[in-house]
């Protein structure tokens, strides 16, 4: 294994359970949807954001739908007007790997975890090829390279600690990520999935995306501390992480189309900064509290 910087390295263990080791206080980059590939796509924002994380040797963590893969011939959604000029001229699946791997060049060092989202299932089902291993296997070649390629949901433990050689210092934070369903309703907004979520997977953070809606939600839960025999409380946050896709065309002053036609409205541009503060507890040397807080990307 490869230790990308000086500051996270991850592990995968299976497919749905990955461990990112951190340091002390710690920022990551977290995205979903971010449909690279349409032309829609606000590249600059989504350029923005990661340079951010380049600069502050941060990983980054995409959960799901990084390709959009509609323009295909075979889609009964293609649109050549839709088609990016890069895109064009045969080829379509492959053009958009190499492309990707290319774009994605200059934070490969930066991308710790990759994990599919519906549209990429959709091409392994219809086409019997994988688009992110396929840039996995690209991006293997660009230096400083070390992520992986995670299921459509599962597990990743956040390890902090203040020292590298003394792992019986390291805490978890457990992030259960789900890329998403459903059709996020304009009134729910896709908030009543943190009570079905919490019901089937016990984390500390519950990450989704899929509905291109960007929302929060903390709850505080009480448990038993059973060698002490007291209550303590513990924090649980549901993320919903939305998209770098312009979706009504407003941008353009043109809002015709798929989005406006079924009364759904603009979504917001940009993911999740998850900010990690690490701090020495006073209970004995070896206690370490964490703080969490989430802070959206600007749009």
């Amino acid at each position: 294994m490869t230790k990308p910087t000086a500051s996270w390295r991850i592990e995968k263990h299976h497919p749905s359970v990955m461990a990112l080791n951190v340091g002390k206080s710690h920022r990551i980059l977290q995205i979903s949807d971010a449909h690279w590939d349409n032309k829609h796509c606000d590249r600059a924002a989504l350029k923005r954001d990661m340079d951010e994380a380049v600069a502050g040797g941060w990983p980054i963590i995409m959960i799901g739908d990084f390709f959009c893969a509609m323009q295909g011939r075979w889609d009964k959604r293609a649109d050549d007007k839709q088609l990016r000029v890069e895109h064009r001229g045969g080829r379509y699946l492959d053009r958009l790997v190499e492309t990707a791997a290319e774009w994605l060049t200059p934070y490969a060092a930066n991308i710790a975890l990759i994990t599919y989202g519906n549209h990429e299932t959709s091409i392994i089902n219809h086409h019997q090829t994988d688009l992110l291993q396929r840039l996995h296997q690209e991006l293997k070649h660009v230096a400083g390279y070390a992520g992986e390629i995670g299921a459509y949901a599962g597990f990743l433990k956040i390890g902090h600690g203040y020292r590298e050689d003394r792992p019986e210092d390291r805490v978890n934070t457990v992030i259960a990520w789900n890329h998403g369903y459903g059709g996020g309703g304009e009134v729910t907004r896709g908030m009543i999935d943190h009570s079905r979520t919490r019901s089937q997977a016990y984390a500390d953070i519950y990450i989704g995306g899929h509905i291109h809606r960007r929302n929060s939600d903390e709850n505080i839960i009480m448990e038993l501390n059973e060698a002490a025999n007291t209550i303590r409380l513990r924090s649980q946050w549901f993320l919903r992480s939305s998209t770098y896709k312009q979706e009504t065309g407003a941008a353009d002053n043109d809002v015709s189309g798929w989005h406006t036609e079924r009364g759904r409205g603009e979504r917001p541009v940009g993911g999740w900064w998850l900010d990690f503060k690490v701090e020495r507890g006073t209970t004995g040397k070896r206690h370490i509290n964490v703080r969490f807080r989430p802070i959206p990307t600007w749009a």
